[in-house]
């Protein structure tokens, strides 16, 4: 799974839950970089350090131009792939383009890191998400979802 905001880990949690039985789960946010094909080079290092040959992958977000940017250069790593919203349409100029507000996000973050620590500052955004999070399924997906993403913070 491909994540690209800062706090997109918490939401794949319950999805890597149910896989990680059948299969071997990577779950990752990718830091900003200076264009979105860059990300294809670092993405299959991390596949190779971690002994996968080929994969199925889900792209988020911008995890899913990563992704394209991963099939287009190393075709032969991904089996399967599900984007889920993310851009599908770019423009072979796109591909080296950067999201600016990502980039601006970590910025902020990296000022912030200054004064507090990693933890504090995952747990603060982890609340300021958690105490909007509603799932569609129900107050029992919703409450399952939280208590994932608490587990995930401590």
């Amino acid at each position: 799974m491909i994540l690209s905001n800062t706090t997109g880990h918490l939401f794949a949690l319950p999805l890597a839950e149910e896989f990680r039985d059948s299969f071997t789960t990577i779950a990752l946010s990718v830091s900003p970089t200076k264009s979105f094909a860059d990300t294809a080079e670092g993405l299959k290092l991390l596949l190779e350090g971690e002994g996968v040959n080929s994969c199925n992958a889900i792209g988020h977000s911008n995890g899913g131009v990563y992704l394209q940017n991963l099939i287009v250069r190393y075709p032969r790593l991904i089996d399967k792939v599900v984007f889920s919203h993310s851009l599908t349409s770019m423009t072979e100029n796109d591909a080296y383009t950067t999201n600016a507000s990502e980039v601006k996000i970590y910025r902020l973050m990296r000022k912030m890191l200054r004064v507090l620590s990693v933890s504090v500052l995952t747990f603060a955004m982890a609340r300021m998400v958690l105490t909007k999070l509603y799932l569609q399924s129900g107050k029992a997906d919703t409450e399952r979802l939280i208590a994932l993403c608490k587990e995930d913070i401590r």
